[in-house]
């Protein structure tokens, strides 16, 4: 409403006014086969569901009705070698169907440098998902490896149209695109010596996407990548100290095809280091550490690196150690700042965020956890 002669607010907004009834009926039904042998493990089926949506506007006296059909085919297969190795790979695939706001979003006047537009001509959107697993591990080694890598790509996908007028009023639309798609992978391989007493492991992950928008009219299509490895290592003597720390650096990189000038790329480093030690009389001291290096960039040209360091020193009673006195101090060297840096379809963000530094904090702690319990006598 809006102010009228009288003083109050009493008089209606046509503009920024809305009474808008939504009724959505949907139907889904599928069939699926499945095929069990001693080694080999297959499936495959597809769904599909039936919307029919109509929206009306009570307030200017339209409507609009809309039907889909949606698909959701899938299929997997699995082969066990050994009880304790096996390869699976999988497919999936569904249609995504815009929401309301992407259609017909409501008119505000909150944000008037930013606006958005609806588009009542979106089509649905169909996702393509494929899978590859592997898992290997040897009990009498006390080794194991595992991979898995997976596609994604979305045909007609809905994605973001920007417009930045004369006067810098961002106007907003979602439209269909194609060529959005992402890779990722992992991999990783453990062993485990028992005299003396240490644990390994070396593991790498891979994630690399494609995001077409357009920009004042021209096709956008940003590349981002993510590139890491990453190693553990654990030592401990039982009842007297355990001791590990991890390590995973990581590059990221990140350019668009309209402003080919811009590259963003740079390194951060994650170390976690952590360590007990066990006293007599059930005294137990424990620290751990979180540190952040990140580097700088030509946007992003301020000091982030962070250094957490927590420590406990505690004595645990009871039968099985069940309770647990301890005083703590977290972020020992006051470092703690909340920071967050991604890269998301076609922008990079930053930011940072009030937090809670530096505490220390008394604990009773009491584990009454109790599995396997007898079945009560009747």
């Amino acid at each position: 409403y809006n102010k009228a002669a009288g003083g109050k607010y009493s008089e209606l907004d046509s503009l920024y006014s809305n009474d808008y009834q939504y009724n959505i009926l949907t139907h889904r039904g599928g069939l699926t086969y499945n095929l069990v042998k001693k080694k080999l493990r297959f499936s495959a089926g597809n769904d599909l569901g039936f919307t029919t949506w109509r929206q009306s506007d009570l307030h200017a006296d339209t409507s609009l009705r809309r039907s889909f059909v949606n698909w959701y085919p899938n299929a997997s297969v699995s082969y066990a070698f050994s009880n304790m190795r096996r390869i699976f790979i999988r497919y999936s695939g569904n249609t995504n169907q815009p929401n309301l706001q992407q259609i017909q979003p409501l008119r505000t006047n909150e944000d008037p440098l930013n606006i958005t537009v609806g588009n009542p001509g979106l089509k649905p959107s169909f996702s393509n998902r494929v899978n590859l697993f592997y898992n290997d591990y040897n009990i009498l080694a006390d080794r194991g490896m595992y991979a898995n890598i997976g596609y994604n790509f979305t045909q007609n996908a809905i994605g973001s149209s920007v417009f930045v007028d004369a006067v810098g009023r961002r106007v907003s639309q979602f439209v269909n695109v194609d060529g959005n798609n992402s890779l990722f992978g992992y991999a990783g391989y453990e062993m485990r010596f028992h005299k003396p007493r240490i644990n390994l492991e070396f593991y790498t992950n891979v994630s690399r996407s494609t995001n077409v928008s357009l920009v004042n009219n021209l096709l956008n299509k940003t590349t981002s990548g993510t590139y890491g490895v990453g190693t553990s290592i654990g030592w401990s003597i039982e009842k007297k100290f355990d001791w590990s720390v991890r390590y995973n650096p990581t590059y990221t990189q990140s350019h668009s095809t309209i402003n080919t000038g811009v590259t963003t790329r740079y390194w951060t480093h994650a170390i976690q280091p952590n360590l007990d030690f066990f006293l007599p009389l059930k005294l137990q001291i424990h620290a751990d550490g979180d540190i952040n290096l990140r580097q700088k960039t030509s946007v992003f040209d301020h000091n982030n690196n962070v250094v957490l360091l927590n420590a406990w020193i505690g004595r645990k009673f009871l039968k099985n150690d069940a309770l647990l006195l301890k005083v703590a101090g977290n972020d020992l060297l006051n470092q703690n700042i909340g920071f967050n840096r991604t890269v998301n379809s076609n922008f990079i963000s930053q930011n940072t965020y009030t937090t809670i530094q530096r505490y220390f904090m008394f604990s009773l702690v009491w584990n009454f956890t109790k599995a396997g319990m007898p079945a009560p006598a009747r």
